[in-house]
């Protein structure tokens, strides 16, 4: 009876309806309309919505008097951090025992995101130890889950505590096809599993011819984790390398509130390349105002990411045997929008992308900023249902005080065939269902979109991409 009184719980926060009680407005939010019934995100004030790339406020219905139902020490509560806590979904979705994340309060170390309890917990920032929903604080109580004690609702982090079931490898708002993943609800903030839609994985391609280069003294050969500028890069190798003949390299950016821990498990596109031979890097981006980001132009941070990427490269290459010609990027969701400002600022050092779920902002391309110093190959991957990256671009101010500019899965596509100097018209179905791809482009680059038709925030084909990538070279 307890199992199913939470389970009542989490359909009505999922379920509930918006009306023409406005209390949102109060703070500085607009209202949902009355169609737009999905809930993201709840808090003490009540339901909250996305519409038209923002926040937007629900009305809060009472639950029944039955929904209060206390469950004992060893219960499943989402909302009573008792010792044994957990929610029955797989961990609790407000935090893990006395290390709190709970964004009610609860738990002695706070983090209540309205600033209750000794830790703070202020979604604008204010308190001591940070926990509030955009900010970090190594006191956690971020209902997004930054911070080392988490406490994520969508699942973040070893101690993750999704109610979707995302486990360790739990998938974020922006992002999440994580290894033990699933979306059974089909919450469109946790992202999709990768699916072989708008593409064909049997698509292949020959491999670039690799370079010449000297292995010897390059004695790094398997797994490891580097620093670069204090961040974390997650390095791993394919099977059998034994670090006499130059490899291909793949980065692989990670979704908005994600890390290099929670992606090394979840892109298809890494898990191709992988078993192609190549290495793979996944990078920690730096903390912004709603957790780790990517600085793409306006949002979502104000890190130098060209400047990482580049130093991590010169580490790489100097300690590992990479062929400094074949390196490519791919990301999904903000790593969408990290590898196509890849671009834009680092064509030099790379050699091709295949972003999924993310354009390039409109504030950019607009100032005349995306300048590659040549030709760019890329493959974007675009769900035509995304709610978080509409396939048809608009303003989003999702994140506080950094709005940005979709470009939109269509301009993004011309602007780059534009920027390549390609002509005539795209082949339809090319490289695969729902793909259209520009093939008469400057230097022999190419420039390719596949739009998954009902497809919302996911990453694309994986082996796709990856079967894109390895076909370029640096000249």
């Amino acid at each position: 009876m307890k199992t199913c009184s939470v389970l009542s719980i989490v359909a009505l926060l999922l379920t509930t309806k918006a009306s023409a009680d406005c209390w949102s407005e109060k703070l500085g939010w607009p209202c949902c309309s009355k169609g737009n019934t999905e809930v993201y995100y709840v808090d003490d004030d009540g339901d909250w919505g996305v519409e038209n790339d923002d926040w937007c406020g629900m009305e809060k219905e009472q639950p029944s008097n039955n929904a209060t139902e206390q469950p004992a020490n060893q219960g499943g509560n989402p909302w009573d951090q008792g010792n044994q806590g957990g929610n029955p979904f797989g961990g609790m979705p407000w935090g893990q025992g006395n290390q709190g994340g709970n964004p009610w309060g609860q738990g002695n170390q706070g983090g209540n995101p309205w600033g209750q309890g000794n830790q703070g917990g202020n979604p604008w920032g204010q308190g001591n130890q940070g926990g509030n929903p955009w900010g970090q604080g190594n006191q956690g109580g971020n209902p997004w889950g930054q911070g080392n004690q988490g406490g994520n609702p969508w699942g973040q982090g070893n101690q993750g505590g999704n109610p979707w079931g995302q486990g360790n490898q739990g998938g974020n708002p922006f992002g999440g096809q994580g290894q033990q993943g699933g979306n059974p609800d089909n919450n469109p903030f946790l992202g999709e599993p990768s699916q072989n839609q708008g593409g064909d994985s049997n698509y292949n391609t020959v491999a670039a011819s690799g370079s010449e280069v000297d292995c010897s003294g390059k004695t790094l050969k398997s797994n490891t984790n580097l620093t670069i500028n204090g961040r974390k890069v997650i390095v791993k190798f394919p099977s059998g390398f034994s670090g006499d003949k130059a490899a291909p390299l793949l980065i692989n950016y990670h979704p908005i509130m994600g890390s290099a821990s929670q992606w090394e498990g979840g892109s298809q596109t890494a898990k191709a390349a992988l078993s192609d031979g190549a290495i793979v890097a996944f990078m920690d981006g730096a903390q912004g105002p709603m957790g780790q980001a990517w600085n793409v132009g306006p949002c979502c941070t104000d890190a130098d990411d060209v400047q990482f990427t580049r130093d991590f490269i010169k580490e790489i290459t100097s300690k590992a045997c990479v062929d400094p010609k074949r390196i490519y990027a791919a990301g999904f969701s903000m790593g969408g929008g990290m590898s196509n400002y890849a671009g834009c600022f680092l064509s030099d050092v790379i050699a091709a992308a295949a972003p999924s779920a993310f354009d390039l902002a409109k504030e950019i391309v607009d100032a005349g900023k995306c300048k590659p110093t040549r030709a760019f190959p890329i493959l974007n991957f675009r769900g035509t249902q995304d709610n978080i990256v509409m396939y048809n671009g608009g303003l989003s101010q999702v994140v506080q005080g950094k709005p940005i500019t979709f470009m939109g899965a269509k301009n993004n596509f011309k602007e780059w065939a534009k920027m390549n100097g390609c002509t005539g018209e795209p082949k339809q179905n090319n490289p695969g269902n729902n793909c259209e791809m520009y093939e008469n482009c400057k230097d022999g680059a190419k420039v390719g979109l596949c739009t998954i038709n009902g497809g919302g925030h996911s990453e694309g084909d994986g082996k796709m991409g990856w079967n894109f990538l390895k076909q370029f070279k640096l000249p």
